[in-house]
């Protein structure tokens, strides 16, 4: 059963309300519509007022396609890549990432007809290190060393979303300091959250479940302003909290097996790296 589509928002309504939206497409549409019409009642000058400096550009983050949005034209040309990269509905939709999407499910369905077992994916359950603080009922992760790993993967997360708070809200960083905060985030996610990631959706959940692993989930355990007003302090706070986990991965191979040693070790090695790199630029 379909839900009842929500109402129109007026013009006089100053509060924003949900919208429907039948594509994601449609929605950057309508955003592309209200850039238009804020400009034209305000002007661009007012509109666009946000510093140049704080946004992501491929000086930092190495994709091309990122450029500083400061007026309509650029407003506009990020909308573009963003729907043709994601939907092509103005480019070439199989190599947007819904083309790629539906060239896996025909793979899939293919696999499927020539071997009915056919099952590409891990018995991954979703499950929590902790019990949820909103009461939502969620399996809990009785292997320790599961429990320890996933843990570990929360607290990575937490802390990209720290560099990331600290590169787009920054305070005096120089340029070379913006390009060290994106490149260690950036780095945490390829050498720590990918292999990590991996490694969890091998591991039990524990015997009430037996058979099934766990998965990343990205637990974020309290809500919390991640940005500290001062840079020295808020360096100092993400080399400690990095520092101590990889103390924690250290911990860990105490408890890991030989198979997953390798990836373990690796993981542990980069969280250091980072920390370095992190303090070398302070």
């Amino acid at each position: 059963e379909k839900a009842a589509p929500l109402p129109l928002a007026t013009e006089d309504e100053i509060s924003p309300r949900l919208q429907d939206f039948a594509t994601i497409g449609e929605l950057y549409r309508a955003i592309e519509i209200g850039f238009d019409h804020l400009a034209e009642k305000i002007g661009e000058s007012r509109l666009f007022l946000g510093p140049p400096g704080a946004q992501a550009t491929s000086r930092h983050f190495w994709f091309p396609e990122l450029t500083p949005v400061t007026d309509l034209a650029s407003a506009h040309a990020a909308i573009d890549t963003i729907v043709e990269q994601g939907e092509g509905a103005r480019g070439e939709w199989r190599s947007a990432h819904f083309g790629r999407l539906v060239a896996v499910l025909e793979e899939f369905l293919d696999l499927r007809d020539q071997d009915a077992g056919f099952e590409p994916s891990r018995p991954v359950l979703p499950a929590c290190v902790r019990e949820r603080e909103d009461g939502l009922p969620m399996p809990l992760i009785n292997e320790s060393f599961t429990n320890r790993s996933v843990d570990l993967l929360n607290a990575v997360y937490e802390v990209i979303l720290q560099l990331l708070a600290r590169y787009f809200a920054h305070t005096d960083e120089t340029d070379d300091q913006l390009g060290v905060l994106a490149e260690v985030a950036v780095g945490l996610m390829k050498n720590v959250v990918k292999p990590l990631g991996g490694l969890v959706t091998r591991l039990p959940i524990g015997p009430e479940y037996p058979g099934r692993t766990a998965g990343p989930t990205f637990e974020l355990f309290y809500g919390v302003d991640y940005l500290l007003p001062h840079r020295e302090a808020a360096w100092a706070v993400l080399e400690e909290r990095m520092r101590l986990l990889s103390e924690l991965g250290t911990r860990c191979q105490s408890m890991c097996a030989p198979l997953f040693m390798p990836t373990l070790t690796k993981v542990t090695g980069a969280l250091g790296d980072l920390a370095d790199q992190l303090a070398e630029a302070r």
